[in-house]
């Protein structure tokens, strides 16, 4: 599977569940979504009233050589 920040490839089991933006954006028209939201990598505005953070849980996994972290 081809990596969206480096564009190299990557086993799927190296892989992390990880979200682009939260629901309350996500749903919103492409046309609504530039108009009321700001969008960075890890933060989002929505109508300058909504505030999300995106952070990462690390979960140590016992058949992994790194903590595999799920984007919040």
């Amino acid at each position: 599977m081809l990596c969206a920040d480096c564009g190299k490839e990557h086993p799927i089991s190296e892989m992390e569940l990880t979200f682009e933006r939260p629901d309350a954006i996500a749903t919103l028209s492409q046309k609504e979504r530039q108009a009321r939201a700001q969008e960075g990598r890890n933060f989002c505005v929505l109508d300058g009233a909504r505030f999300f953070v995106r952070v990462l849980l690390p979960l140590p996994v016992p058949t992994r050589s790194q903590t595999y972290c799920i984007g919040l």
